[in-house]
């Protein structure tokens, strides 16, 4: 049922063969009332076939009216398949002198071919990303890869062992590392990115195909706000860049530096950030749940008021780190290495801290579940004493003796007079 018919163009020679066929029949009717005129006439032959000539008038407006309409369709189509393929080919002649464009070594050229471009992109279906739209993005973001690439050498001296160190070597390595030393970026590479950000599609392009921006060394960067939803950021150096409120949910950031980076509110869902390096980030109250974080080299980065449910922190280092207010449920955090992390106020329910390192991390105030407290408690404990170093962490005074623990020494730090 519903199936259609006639499809495309079939109803106009539908339309064409049931007129020729009405002529047909009416012609016969003439015909069979003037023989029988001839072969008697009387007046009821000639009322008979006076009224077949009125008929065939008719009939002939009729279908002349029919065939002026269908010539009509025709020739209304023949000139918007005309006009379609004389925008496809301006589109590809304009397309073609862009990326000549960018191919001159003169910045102002080329940047005229970048905007050259955009227009094109802008150009496109208003209703979602069509050929032109996906290829002009492919053509910029593979601009970038030739023209600024992050070379896997550079890519081997990022980042520190997940082992533990002393705060003071810790610190060391992220100075080294500050936003204030990092290099402006290439002309041409910032108007590219100034292109992606205001990309017209941004909200839904995501479902059709993914921004390669793989190996890129974008230091320094303006992303804030952009929507790079699911794009593929694979081993990009994105050291210093700034990404407040930037849209990361479910891209692929393995491997990425993130050195010193602004992602204050950032959305990472869902994305995976295998083996990135965030030492020094500002990740405060950004969203990851869900986020894949194994092996990532997260020391001294801040992390205060994030929202890290179910996120996956196997044997990632997080020396240092601060997690204040972090919401914790359900991380996977084993192995671990959260030596003097801050996790105070801290909601950890039913996250695995398995073999992780708490030796010297901050543990105060943390939250549980009010529904079933002791059972909420009892969870507490079996979570904390399956990590390593659990005795050597720093407890408030409740916790303390919920892992039975002797009171703290009256000269040990405490929230109210913490000075790291």
């Amino acid at each position: 049922m519903g199936k259609q018919l006639f499809n495309g163009n079939d109803w106009k020679a539908a339309a064409t063969v049931g007129a020729i066929a009405v002529t047909v029949l009416i012609f016969g009717i003439v015909v069979r009332d003037w023989i029988g005129l001839r072969a008697n006439p009387t007046e009821d032959s000639k009322r008979k076939f006076d009224g077949s000539l009125s008929i065939v008038t008719t009939a002939a407006t009729i279908v002349t009216g029919i065939f002026l309409v269908l010539n009509y369709i025709a020739s209304q189509e023949k000139h918007k398949i005309d006009t379609d393929f004389a925008e496809k080919r301006l589109t590809m002649e304009r397309f073609t002198r862009a990326v000549e464009m960018l191919g001159n070594e003169n910045i102002h050229v080329q940047l005229g071919g970048i905007y050259s471009l955009e227009s094109i992109a802008n150009d496109s279906d208003p209703n979602s990303p069509d050929e032109d739209y996906r290829q002009v993005f492919e053509v910029l973001t593979a601009f970038m890869r030739e023209n600024s690439p992050f070379s896997s050498r550079e890519a081997k001296n990022i980042g520190l062992t997940s082992q533990a160190q002393p705060r003071e070597e810790t610190e060391a390595v992220v100075a080294e590392n500050k936003p204030e030393s990092v290099p402006p970026l290439q002309t041409d590479i910032e108007a590219v990115l100034t292109v992606i950000k205001r990309r017209k599609h941004s909200g839904t392009d995501w479902k059709h195909f993914s921004l390669n921006l793989r190996k890129l060394d974008l230091r320094g960067a303006n992303l804030g706000g952009a929507n790079l939803q699911g794009a593929n950021l694979g081993r990009v150096n994105l050291q210093g860049a700034y990404l407040k409120k930037a849209n990361l949910q479910e891209a692929n950031l393995g491997g990425v530096n993130l050195q010193g980076a602004y992602l204050e509110e950032a959305n990472l869902q869902g994305a995976n950030l295998s083996g990135a390096t965030l030492q020094g980030a500002y990740l405060a109250r950004a969203a990851l749940q869900e986020a894949i974080l194994v092996e990532a080299q997260s020391q001294e980065a801040i992390l205060t008021g994030a929202n890290l449910q179910k996120a996956n922190f196997s044997g990632a280092n997080l020396q240092w780190a601060y997690l204040e207010g972090a919401t914790l449920q359900e991380a996977r955090l084993e192995r671990t290495n959260l030596q003097g992390a801050n996790l105070a106020r801290a909601n950890p329910q039913g996250a695995n801290l398995r073999r992780a390192n708490l030796q010297g991390a901050k543990l105060w105030d943390l939250i549980f579940s009010e529904d079933n407290l002791l059972q909420a408690k009892k969870e507490a404990k079996a979570m904390l004493t399956s990590a390593k170093n659990w005795q050597e962490a720093k407890y408030d005074p409740d916790i303390r003796e919920l892992l039975e623990l002797p009171p703290e020494l009256p000269n040990s730090n405490q929230p109210n007079a913490e000075t790291d």
